[in-house]
């Protein structure tokens, strides 16, 4: 703080006489004058201390930044990409595809066969970010709307929620891994079962993903009251849950008879072959165009509007007291 000093030569004589010498008497210029100068403290000493907080204090925003949109956007396109992706892939492979491991194996071939050969494989791996990068994006930011409900009626949803959806972030993250090991072995070559089980782990994980977020959709379509379509209601979609849920179960043991030499049925009979194909496509259209449908009506009534906004803030400068050395 700084030192107030009187100068004498701004005091009455009478005064000058009492300090250098002999007793005075207070008078009233005296107690104004003391009333003065305290009061003068006072404030100096406030002013100083508001400027010292300033300094502790977080700064204002300099910049700002919103984007709204709405996630469903995210998921067709998400969606779209898979589509994408096995359309390229079909244009691009020039094979025999009775030669292929998956045909001899299963009797038929899937879709995945499509982007397990060059140059269809490496056009694939490109085009294939276009699915997983929205649908991660689309996962995060329903994470985050469901989990700022306030109504009561979501509180087993958002329990629910923080393991359900890094499952089909994670899911979606790691699709790529099916480029890695690609079952191009002849089919009794040694490795060439445990080379396609590293290819499908990832396809299968992803499907489980796919399977988790359509269920999560119709979870938040019941709890919001906004199901999009006037001839569904709440129990066809609990239906609808429980009826994706057995087809993931179904699809996945049957892939694994076949890996493990005990097949479920024969497909090798028309009747057979025609099955597990149904089953295949089924997958694409019962979680890839069914959900997109969905989510394209819903975009159409504005669920899902969101809004991102980022601030620009100063850092603050810690005050040279608080280091200690």
């Amino acid at each position: 703080m700084p030192a107030y000093e009187m100068s004498n030569n701004f005091m009455p004589a009478d005064e000058r006489n009492v300090l250098a010498g002999g007793d005075r008497v207070e008078t009233d210029s005296d107690t104004i004058m003391k009333a003065d100068e305290e009061n003068f403290l006072v404030e100096t000493d406030s002013d100083t201390t508001d400027e010292y907080d300033s300094d502790e204090s977080v700064a204002a925003p300099i910049g700002k930044m919103e984007m709204s949109f709405n996630i469903e956007i995210l998921r067709m396109i998400g969606n779209a990409g898979v589509v994408i992706m096995l359309l390229v892939g079909r244009f691009l492979t020039r094979l025999d595809m009775e030669e292929t491991f998956i045909f001899k194996l299963f009797h038929f071939n899937h879709s995945c066969t499509y982007i397990d050969f060059n140059p269809a494989k490496s056009a694939a791996a490109l085009v294939v970010m276009v699915h997983i990068l929205p649908i991660c994006l689309y996962v995060v930011m329903h994470y985050k709307r469901v989990q700022a409900e306030t109504d009561t009626s979501f509180n087993n949803y958002k329990m629910a929620n923080k393991i359900l959806s890094p499952i089909t972030f994670f899911g979606t993250l790691y699709f790529f891994m099916v480029f890695v090991n690609s079952p191009d072995k002849d089919f009794e070559e040694d490795g060439a079962m445990g080379l396609f089980v590293m290819h499908y782990l990832p396809y299968m994980f992803w499907q489980f993903g796919m399977m988790v977020m359509s269920i999560q959709q119709c979870w938040y379509l019941v709890l919001k009251d906004a199901i999009p379509f006037d001839f569904v209601t709440c129990k066809w979609l609990w239906g609808w849950c429980i009826f994706l849920f057995f087809y993931f179960i179904g699809y996945t043991v049957f892939v694994w008879s076949f890996i493990l030499k005990h097949p479920v049925w024969n497909t090798e009979t028309d009747i057979g072959n025609a099955v597990a194909l149904a089953i295949m496509w089924g997958f694409n259209v019962f979680y890839l165009i069914i959900p997109t449908i969905f989510s394209f009506k819903l975009w159409r009534n504005g669920l899902g509007d969101y809004k991102i906004v980022i601030n620009e803030v100063l850092p603050t400068v810690p005050h040279e007291t608080d280091y200690v050395v």
